[in-house]
């Protein structure tokens, strides 16, 4: 059974997911609290649809989905190259394969974490840059979990030395 602090943790985190434009994922995340509720003795359920805390979305969400978010996550699964046609800030336009190895979801944007074989090094690429998006049937050079570790220790090393 959940104690409240960890129930109101997810029905929290689902509710906030609901808000991201992941149709998707906003639908999962709505059917596994129903499964939860489901389950459960009725006061659990009771505590479930009465938590009392609601995430806001601040940058006055639109609703208005981004088809690659999905897409990003299944590439992630499976571990397959994507090719992108990615506009930089400046404007300018390359097409790249990355391999995704995260994604974060801000207020309001949502950012991929890759390995860019054009430039052999990790990036961060806007969704909202993207142009097109294609799942190839090429696989990682390495496992997503390693790629990731790599990731994170490149992201604390360039931190670091900023600091500096």
């Amino acid at each position: 059974m959940f104690s409240p602090e960890e129930l109101e943790a997810l029905v929290l985190g689902a509710r906030w997911v609901e808000t991201q434009p992941d149709d998707d994922l906003g639908a999962a995340a709505r059917n596994a609290l129903a499964k939860i509720a489901t389950a459960s003795p009725e006061d659990l359920r009771d505590r479930i649809s009465d938590t009392a805390l609601w995430p806001m979305a601040v940058w006055g969400r639109s609703k208005r989905p981004i088809p690659v978010l999905g897409d990003i996550r299944l590439a992630m699964r499976q571990e397959r190259a994507v090719r992108i046609d990615y506009e930089d800030e400046q404007g300018r336009s390359t097409s790249r394969i990355i391999w995704p190895v995260g994604l974060a979801f801000y207020e309001g944007k949502q950012t991929i974490a890759a390995f860019c074989l054009l430039r052999q090094a990790f990036r961060s690429f806007r969704t909202d840059r993207i142009g097109q998006l294609v799942i190839t049937e090429e696989r990682y050079g390495k496992r997503r979990a390693v790629l990731e570790r790599e990731w994170r220790d490149t992201w604390r090393n360039e931190a670091q030395a900023a600091e500096l």
